[in-house]
This record gives C-alpha cells, structure tokens and sequence, in this order.
C-alpha cells in the first residue's frame, strides 16, 4: 500500500505539471449559440452516482472508497461562462480573417487562459471560438471550476469535431483556423489526420503540443511504468488525456502512425527550451509531408525572452507569433523580434 500511494503521489505530481495547473475539470454545455456552462456548488446527497451538474453521471461503485468518504453522489460546482470575447456568432471578420479561429486549451486548463490573445485577434478582425472540452471523465482533480481536458483524446477529439461543423454551420466559413495549446496542439493532428478533418482546417498554430508524447522532463519512463502497472488508478488520480500523453502510451504509439501534417494546411509550431512539461522539445515539433507549409519556431530565440510551457499563452510575444502564424504568406518562415510585436 505505501508504494501504491508513493506511486500515484509521483504520478500526480508529474501529471499537475502536464496540465500546468493543479485544479480540476467539469462538464459543460457548448452549444454554439449559448456556449453556458450550468449547475451549482459542491454538495454531497445519496444515491449511487457521481454526478456533473452540467454532464454525464458517473457511476461509482457502492464499495469505493470515494462512496464512503463523500457520500454515493457528488454534485460538482458549476463552471464560469465562456468569456463573451469568445463564440460571438455576429462577429464580422475582416476581409483578410475570414476563417473563424478555434483556441483548444490545454490538459486541466480551459477557455480563459485564452482571453487576452483573442482580444487582441479581435481586435486585428478576427473572430475567436473556444470550447471547454474534455470534461466528461470524473477524477480526483475534479474539484474546482473553469479547468478542463482530462477525458480521453477521442472523446474530447468527439466534442472539438462537432464543435468545429457547429461552428462552420453558424458563420457559414469553409474553414477554420486552430489554435492550441499543450494537448490542444495534439488534438490538431488528431483531428486533422486521424478525423479526416484537413479539408476544414486552413491553418494550424500550436504551443507546447504533445505532439510525439512528453517524458515530462524525463520522468515518462518511471511514470510509463505506473500507468502500466495501475492504469485504473493512474486515470482516476491523473484524468485520462495526461496518461494518454506520456510517450510510449497506446494513444501516442497511435498518433504516431499518422503523417505529422496535411499538404494544403499551414502550420506553425512554437516551442520554448524552457518548456519542462512538453518534454523533449521535439515532441512540439511537425515535420513536413508531402510538402506541407511547416514552420517549427523556438519563441525564446525568435522573440528573446524567457517563457515556461504554462506562460506561453500569457505572453504577448507568443500572441505576436499566433497572429504572424494565422496571417503569414505561404513559404514564409522569416521569423524574428519584427512577429514578436502586438500590431498597433
């Protein structure tokens, strides 16, 4: 038992630095028009059930030490609305920007940490669409509102496929561009070559992707060894999408059988050597196929500074990238202090 609770200790440390945040994930509605989380605040009632006051019921079992400790049915606290900068169905592009721009949050994280580079876009004429995935798995991260993207790669890569044709149905776009962040980036490939989804995709910024799978600053091989041995366990500490993301995981062994890019998408793929959660920096990294637009851009060199996986979608330097990756010309890979700078 000790080493159990060694293992998994080790485990959810590593995995809080995956997320880059220690709080939890919820269920929440992403209906286009509405895009509003619902529900109430923690509380514990009978029944047999873990239940998310805006998703899916989780059944426990009667036995769990979960049932005995808080009760057989757990209401979660309900989720902020996604910020109104966000999902703006009368938005109006300008005439450059026409493809709507999905920001993919990272693991136990969610749509805010994503306000200020889509002001900014907004502000430039774009039009930002953001969606709180990955809520439905129950696990024990699962406390706090606003933090998201633990269920499984497929299930969250359901809800981002059908967000993206709601969101081509309501702005009446060919196209979207997508932004995203840690395991947002991945999910890009994985939707774009493992759902068919090139032909709905213009344009790819990603940051900090777990693109090949992270060792987390080589701890991969030892956490691998935990997965394998409790992976009920790990999941249920962890949240699935943090497991899944380790190298060497089925779900990554799996991706990587998929080209890294699609010939008519542009990408542009940021990176820091000050990332120790996407770990090495090549797992962020795309290679070209069949003569893809690729651009793989170290941000600490290009924009001299000093950035960690979790500051990246903070940092004005790296909004200055996302809106040179989102607008730059075919071919051009030219980057330096000039793509850094917010326009004026």
């Amino acid at each position: 038992m000790a080493s159990f609770c060694r293992g998994l200790t080790v485990l959810t440390t590593a995995v809080f630095a995956v997320a880059g945040i220690v709080t939890s994930a919820h269920a929440q509605s992403h209906q286009v028009r509405t895009l509003v989380s619902s529900g109430s605040s923690v509380s514990h009632s009978s029944g047999a059930a873990v239940e998310l006051s805006s998703g899916p019921v989780v059944e426990l079992s009667s036995g769990s030490s979960l049932a005995r400790s808080a009760g057989s049915t757990v209401h979660l606290s309900a989720d902020p609305e996604i910020h109104h900068v966000f999902n703006d169905e009368y938005c109006s592009p300008s005439p450059g920007h026409r493809n709507p721009v999905v920001f993919l949050h990272g693991t136990g994280t969610g749509s805010q940490q994503f306000i200020a580079t889509a002001q900014y876009l907004r502000g430039e004429g774009f039009c930002p669409w953001a969606i709180d995935y990955g809520s439905g798995h129950f696990n024990l991260l699962n406390a706090v509102p606003g933090q998201h993207g633990y269920a499984e790669l497929d299930e969250s890569l359901d809800e981002i496929a059908e967000f993206i044709d709601d969101v081509l149905t309501v702005t009446g776009a060919q196209k979207v561009d997508l932004v995203g962040h840690s395991q947002g980036g991945t999910l890009t490939k994985a939707y774009i070559q493992g759902r068919d989804g090139a032909a709905k995709v213009d344009r790819v910024v990603s940051l900090g992707a777990t693109f090949h799978g992270t060792t987390v600053d080589d701890r991969g091989e030892l956490l691998g060894s935990v997965v394998d041995t409790m992976p009920g366990s790990s999941a249920f500490a962890a949240g699935a999408a943090a497991t899944q993301q380790l190298v060497g995981s089925e779900t990554v062994t799996a991706l990587e059988q998929l080209p890294d890019t699609a010939p008519d998408v542009i990408y542009t793929a940021l990176y820091t050597p000050s990332d120790t959660v996407a770990t090495p920096n090549s797992t962020s990294m795309l290679e070209s196929v069949d003569g893809a637009d690729v651009v793989n851009v170290d941000v600490e060199a290009a924009c001299d500074i000093t950035v960690s996986h979790q500051d990246m979608v903070r940092s004005p330097e790296v909004a200055g990238l996302i809106h040179w990756g989102l607008t730059r010309a075919e071919g051009d890979h030219a980057v330096g202090a000039e793509q850094c700078e917010l326009k004026a």
